[in-house]
């Protein structure tokens, strides 16, 4: 796809309902970049009920929200997290006729799309006494931008992390746009931390261990206001012989 990717191909558009399903593939280790540069999919709408393009990591769009439909598209797709990137394209056939786009695919490296807003991705606690504030100084994010970070407290400790400052996109239950993620794991499974707005209501949970996870997604229409200043700190784990000792105290009194 060196020259470009077009849907429908040369001569061949469309003349009834369509639906087209494709997986791009790229070197093991690389990940996907997608651009449209020409975008004409039926008409603008919230929900894009009947023509729309679908970009996400699986074939069911699970965790996916890019969904976009109209004559042009106000944000592009995420780098994929893989060497994979699926797209679905639904044309209705009343619009089938006029649907098409054209995209740029390239591979990048997990370097080359890091924000060099986000800083570095490994953190110790130790090195965050002053405070953590993202993004870096004078490095605002200009353009979309994801950033993971993994901050590792020592052997046995556990992390407690409190936003002092947060400005992460507009006030919403589900942050489609802009959040910030905070956890035990990389994936979030078990984790339900997910904030977005002008402040957070609650902080987050202590760590389980001597890791947390963070992740803070901008997407391109706010990325120049998304800021958040943290405090970042080690505390002792629960120790087993205190509670112990506790348990043994009290039944003595009694």
């Amino acid at each position: 796809m060196k020259d470009g990717w077009t849907v429908p191909i040369q001569n061949t558009p469309f003349t009834d309902a369509a639906t087209c399903d494709y997986v791009l593939t790229a070197t093991e280790g690389k990940k996907i970049k997608l651009v449209f540069t020409e975008f004409k999919v039926g008409e603008q709408s919230s929900d894009c009920p009947n023509d729309y393009v679908q970009v996400g990591n699986s074939a069911e769009f699970t965790k996916d929200n890019y969904k976009k439909c109209g004559q042009s598209v106000s944000e592009q797709p995420p780098v994929s997290k893989s060497n994979k990137l699926y797209v679905k394209l639904v044309a209705g056939k009343t619009n089938a006729a006029n649907i098409r786009f054209v995209a740029s695919v390239t591979e990048v490296s997990t370097e080359t799309i890091r924000n060099p807003g986000c800083g570095d991705s490994q953190l110790e606690v130790s090195s965050l006494k002053d405070g953590w504030t993202v993004p870096i100084q004078n490095t605002p994010f200009t353009d979309a931008a994801t950033c993971d970070y993994v901050l590792t407290a020592t052997e046995g400790k556990k992390i407690k992390l409190v936003f002092t400052e947060f400005k992460v996109g507009e006030q919403s239950s589900d942050c489609p746009n802009d959040y910030v993620q905070v956890g035990n794991s990389a994936e979030f499974t078990k984790d339900n931390y997910k904030k977005c707005g002008q402040s957070v209501s609650e902080q987050p949970p202590v760590s389980e261990s001597n890791k947390l996870y963070v992740k803070l997604v901008a997407v391109k229409a706010n990325a120049a206001n998304i800021k958040f200043v943290a405090t970042v700190s080690e505390g002792e784990s629960d120790s087993p012989s205190v509670r112990f000792c506790i348990i043994s105290f009290r039944w003595n009194i009694w």
